[in-house]
């Protein structure tokens, strides 16, 4: 039997929430969860939601680290993913954005949605 602790417990619930939370926003953005960049963009999002001092490159090789691939991937599989959902509707995808944007940059995606997940937070 496994038994947590109350603050270790409650920090996987917050955890668990923040996920939720960025799930539900990139989901908004039209960006497919069957694309591998959907899963590198959550984990990114998470990154710099928890270490908000953390360059973009530093985040795509955080993120390689953790899948055990190159950052030069991570980049280009996010970014395949924002392209991808900015050719299937750009509208859904610019309405995100308080700013008029074109086709929004990978760190346009992350920055948004973190400062977006920091603001709730608060």
């Amino acid at each position: 039997m496994i038994v947590l602790k109350e603050k270790e417990l409650s920090q996987e619930e917050g955890e668990l929430e923040l996920r939720q939370n960025i799930t539900k926003l990139i989901w908004e953005m039209g960006i497919s969860t069957k694309l591998k960049g959907y899963v590198y963009l959550r984990e990114a999002i998470v990154q710099a939601v928890l270490h908000p001092e953390t360059s973009c490159g530093q985040l795509y090789k955080l993120v390689a680290d953790q899948y055990q691939t190159k950052s030069k991937s991570i980049e280009f599989t996010i970014r395949y993913a924002i392209e991808n959902a900015y050719d299937t509707n750009p509208k859904q995808l610019q309405d995100c954005f308080p700013y008029p944007v074109v086709k929004p940059s990978n760190l346009e995606v992350i920055s948004l949605i973190a400062d977006q997940i920091r603001t709730r937070l608060s």
